[in-house]
């Protein structure tokens, strides 16, 4: 018959012999009661640069390695293997994915707390402009803040502006973002019972519990906690102390420069630290370094209300020694 000499009737034939070839050695691969394995020795190894090496085989050398029945756990131990070896397949020719963090909650804080303390609206904010070459997250959380420094603007005297507290709002915000998703730190009173929480693991590790947090969510890549500035006995005779952070890859870090043009402070870790800090007695301060996507952060931190205290102990001084004076200088 034509048909039956014709090249398509050959390239069909091909095809559902190579068909049922496959179909047959994904049947054998998959059967629990026995499975042939090959022998490790039977597999050419592979070079760094993906290239097989063509070597002479000896006259002496075996030229077949025999194959050899395996029992029903060997089998599963080598299906498990050849999947984990697919997988390993797979990952080195399609390549390791690049990071890419989650939606930041840092934009949405920011207007909360603008609609609180200064006055902003979700109308206003919808017709803000605020030009910048950023895009993606780093768009959205710029934008966020070049309104909050037009709502809270700079002035001469710094403790007539609301700067600061935008700024402690926010860290609370993003703190308790953070313990309505699972992430929660240790809560203590870290002023008498030490930021190593008597060898309980407290604010240090506290630190780090809430930055661990971040990374799962997607919103950070990696950091480093450096304590190595503390000193345990010193703090607990409240002298202050000081941490070192680094992070890379936080969402938003494309911003924070920008941001900082602006008079403030935009950080994921450094707001939701500031956020735990409150919470265990804390008063800090951030001194913030940005290079490329790695963040450092030097904390500055001491006992909430200790200088305070001082402060008010020192006026009240005044306040005697100017009473006295007055009183001399009447007789």
């Amino acid at each position: 018959s034509p048909w039956l000499s014709s090249p398509l009737f050959s390239c069909v034939m091909r095809a559902t012999l190579l068909f049922v070839a496959l179909a047959g050695a994904l049947i054998l691969l998959s059967s629990s009661a026995s499975a042939f394995s090959l022998s490790p020795a039977s597999l050419p190894s592979i070079s760094s640069q993906h290239s097989l090496p063509l070597r002479r085989c000896p006259a002496a050398s075996s030229a077949v390695t025999p194959l050899r029945m395996s029992s029903s756990t060997d089998a599963a131990d080598n299906r498990r293997g050849f999947l984990q070896l697919a997988g390993a397949a797979a990952v080195a020719l399609v390549g390791t994915p690049a990071f890419a963090a989650d939606a930041t909650p840092v934009p949405g804080i920011v207007m909360s707390v603008l609609k609180v303390i200064g006055g902003g609206s979700a109308d206003e904010f919808a017709s803000f402009d605020a030009a910048t070459d950023l895009t993606g997250v780093d768009a959205d959380i710029y934008k966020a803040y070049k309104y909050a420094s037009v709502k809270c603007p700079a002035t001469e005297d710094p403790r007539a502006s609301l700067r600061g507290l935008f700024q402690s709002k926010v860290g609370d915000g993003v703190y308790k973002w953070g313990t309505e998703n699972g992430i929660n730190p240790k809560v203590y009173d870290a002023r008498g019972d030490g930021m190593t929480n008597q060898g309980k693991g407290g604010a240090i590790k506290g630190v780090s519990t809430l930055l661990s947090g971040y990374k799962k969510k997607g919103l950070l890549k990696d950091f480093t906690v450096d304590s190595s500035k503390h000193n345990e006995d010193l703090w607990l005779q409240g002298n202050p102390t000081s941490l070192t952070v680094t992070v890379t890859g936080a969402s938003g870090v494309g911003a924070s420069k920008a941001v900082k043009d602006l008079g403030l402070l935009e950080s994921l870790a450094a707001s939701g630290l500031q956020g735990y800090f409150k919470q265990v007695k804390l008063f800090a301060n951030f001194d913030q370094t940005i290079e490329g996507d790695k963040e450092t952060l030097e904390i500055s931190l001491s006992w909430a209300g200790k200088a305070r205290q001082k402060g008010t102990l020192d006026r009240r001084a005044a306040d005697k020694l100017n009473a006295a004076r007055a009183y001399q200088e009447k007789l």
